[in-house]
């Protein structure tokens, strides 16, 4: 059983292998087993993905200005918000839907977003002169051009990549979506390196594209394009549609709006510095809260019959997922100054405090995630729709007031006469997140019977562990190593704060520390097995553990999902 989901015998067989042409879903494993493989292997994308976005991020600070970052962050955060009508929102229906109505439903949503994809890129294109008028940027322009041919090329991968979410066939979207995060950062360092520019983001979008449509036809081998458009189904779906267009329009706004009210306030290279800052720190926690949608949206929406496992399965997962994304968002918090000076000598040392701003209030987004996936597992998209536009008119808001803080605006000032931006940008969004996690999560909840104290209880320990672990490392970084070299400082940062948190955290959090071991990739789990048996009472539990595999039992602790 799944230490995620396991429960009584699973009823709903699924298959997370890749099976070859024409083959269904092997009846072997259920649902549990399927979300716990499809964490394994999504934890797998997720740090291959980190590592190619971190390398790619490493090489662009030395080949990219603020400027640049700048310039990509206004392009991307327009195109994000047009790209709101793709598909049609019909890709979220469908795998709501799920293996009853996917054989009736797959012709007719298939067209459906071919047609709004192609409408979408139309209107991108006709608004880029606008959009670079209004930044008074003309590469903006030709930024979106290029951004609106990926919308038509994304219609396959988008429905074929739905076909194996429905199957829960996670093995393989992870190692497509593994390989397309590697193309792509190494495509973007490419185009940098030849000269250009911040075109670099978007030049490598139509080849990505075309990338994971070949790969997801090999795994499906299915020709939705051949089926009727059904049209006289149109107005039923895409009324069921209505509310996850407004919802996918308010997280694009939720997760671009700042840079498009920045872009109107602030300097271009301030933008750029806040831009870097917030791709370095957000990597893990954007790739984790994907991920989790990717996997538990469809499984917990096979449990809609079972409200009790489902919110249990949903506790779970936060309690593994905070585990998960505390260490990695604050670890880059813990080493970011001397990481920065020992990489790029001072060019980007105005991000070292967004950084630590954001990495530090970045896995409270867990928190948010769980109550909006169970919202939309749940059919609710009204309620998610809304829930989304509240969070988008925050982060804008906060932005604004960040962005307006600054020396020559508002006459504040930080340490040494510094201006607060981009650091007041970073504190503003930061609070606001704080903010949405307390009112908007504990709305999201309570519509699916669960209180946002449940969910605290759930999440707390682990966080507050690593943020303290986080502020006694930073606080010697800037006292007792201060007078060592950037290269030492960086080991001994990196060293006191992962050692101290595998001391603290199997000892705190044993059987979530457990649960965690389960499901981490096969490569991987020797290496976390043999900390598990170097910490105290650690060997015997592990032993147990084995033996337990051997056996064929279910490892000790997930028989249930209290």
């Amino acid at each position: 059983m799944s230490p995620l989901m396991s429960t009584s015998a699973d009823k709903q067989m699924v298959d997370q292998g890749n099976p070859g042409k024409g083959a269904g879903p092997a009846p072997a494993k259920g649902i549990g087993r399927a979300v716990s493989g499809g964490v394994s292997w999504m934890m797998l994308n997720t740090a291959v993905s980190r590592s190619a976005g971190l390398l790619s991020q490493i090489a662009l600070g030395y080949l990219l200005t603020a400027e640049d970052f700048g310039i990509a962050a206004q392009a991307i955060a327009f195109g994000a918000i047009l790209q709101v009508m793709r598909d049609g929102g019909a890709r979220r229906v469908l795998i709501q839907r799920g293996q009853k109505e996917y054989p009736s439903l797959r012709g007719v949503i298939f067209w459906i977003s071919a047609i709004f994809n192609l409408m979408t890129a139309g209107l991108m294109v006709s608004l880029a002169p606008v959009a670079a008028s209004y930044y008074n940027e003309p590469q903006v322009e030709v930024m979106l051009y290029i951004f609106a041919t990926v919308l038509p090329l994304s219609t396959f991968s988008s429905m074929l990549s739905a076909k194996l979410a429905i199957d829960l066939r996670f093995r393989s979207i992870a190692i497509v979506r593994a390989m397309s995060a590697t193309l792509r950062a190494t495509l973007i360092v490419v185009f940098a390196l030849l000269g250009f520019g911040p075109l670099s983001f978007v030049l490598p979008m139509p080849i990505v594209a075309i990338f994971d449509g070949i790969c997801f036809y090999i795994l499906v081998r299915e020709h939705p394009w051949k089926l009727s458009p059904q049209f006289s189904r149109w107005p039923v779906l895409l009324k069921s549609t209505g509310w996850v267009i407004l919802g996918t329009l308010a997280t694009a706004a939720y997760n671009q709006g700042d840079y498009i009210v920045l872009g109107s306030i602030v300097a271009t290279g301030v933008l750029g510095v806040y831009y870097f800052a917030y791709q370095l720190s957000k990597q893990v926690i954007i790739l984790l809260m994907y991920n989790l949608q990717v996997v538990l949206m469809p499984a917990l929406s096979r449990l809609n019959d079972e409200p009790e496992r489902q919110r249990a399965a949903a506790l779970k997962a936060a309690r593994i997922l905070m585990l998960l994304a505390a260490p990695t968002s604050l670890a880059i918090v813990c080493i970011i100054h001397p990481l920065e000076d020992f990489l790029w000598r001072g060019r980007w040392a105005e991000a070292v405090l967004p950084v630590m701003v954001l990495g530090a209030v970045l896995p409270l987004n867990i928190l948010s995630v769980i109550p909006k996936t169970l919202v939309i597992s749940t059919g609710r998209f009204r309620l998610w729709s809304c829930l989304m536009l509240i969070d988008a008119a925050g982060v804008m808001t906060a932005a604004g007031i960040g962005g307006y803080l600054t020396t020559d605006r508002a006459g504040l000032e930080f340490f040494d006469g510094e201006a607060l931006d981009p650091f007041g940008i970073a504190l503003a969004i930061g609070l606001y997140n704080c903010f949405s996690v307390t009112i908007l999560s504990r709305i999201a909840l309570r519509s699916v019977g669960l209180r946002l104290r449940q969910l605290l209880v759930s999440t707390a320990p682990a966080y507050a562990i690593t943020i303290a672990v986080s502020i006694v490392v930073v606080a010697l970084d800037r006292t007792v190593f201060s007078g060592l070299t950037s290269l030492d400082q960086l080991f001994l940062a990196a060293w006191l704060f992962g050692g101290s948190l595998l001391v603290f955290l199997p000892i705190a959090l044993h059987d979530d520390v457990g649960t965690l071991i389960d499901i981490i990739p096969g490569p991987l789990r020797p290496l976390a097995a043999a900390t598990a048996r170097r910490r105290p009472g650690g060997g015997a539990e592990f032993r147990a553990l084995k033996s337990k595999r051997k056996k064929g039992a279910a490892p000790s602790g997930l028989d249930d999902l209290d």
